[in-house]
């Protein structure tokens, strides 16, 4: 696999990680290039955040999938069409999202355990009981959607 064809699929997971997380921020202004040797490369990604777990910010996606910005009613075929229109075969672009979906829930655990289990407190305490909570649902929810065809 070239260096652009890994970019591409970087941007796949960008794509459905910010979905699954509920980063409804994540603006193509949210996008960097890097001028390697070897030539422009996606930057590492950054302002990876749920931002549904604040009250006031948008509950709509920063862009639209086929003329859809909420992400509870992305649907499969929003996302074949959004496959088709970047040159890639659907099944493989729903697979993606499909299995990145399965690897975060351990990913949750992981970080949870890393954390261990120090005495958060207030607004950080809240946090870390309501971000598992909304991507395991999320994890759970949004693949049930993409999985099915009209």
């Amino acid at each position: 696999m070239g260096t652009p064809a890994k970019d591409l699929q970087r941007l796949i997971v960008w794509f459905f990680f910010n979905l699954l997380i509920g980063n409804n921020d994540s603006h193509a202004k949210n996008l960097a290039i890097l001028y390697t040797e070897e030539g422009p490369r996606l930057a590492p990604f950054y302002d990876l955040m749920s931002t549904t777990l604040y009250s006031g910010l948008s509950r709509r996606f920063a862009f639209r999938i086929a003329g859809e910005d909420r992400p509870g009613s992305i649907e499969r075929s929003h996302l074949e069409t959004l496959a088709r229109s970047m040159q890639f075969q659907p099944r493989y672009f729903l697979r993606q999202g499909l299995e990145l979906a399965e690897r975060i829930p351990a990913a949750i655990d992981s970080t949870l355990a890393t954390l261990g289990p120090q005495a958060h407190q207030g607004t950080e305490r809240t946090l870390l009981e309501r971000l598992p909570k909304r991507l395991l649902s999320n994890c759970w929810k949004l693949p049930e959607r993409w999985s099915k065809s009209r």
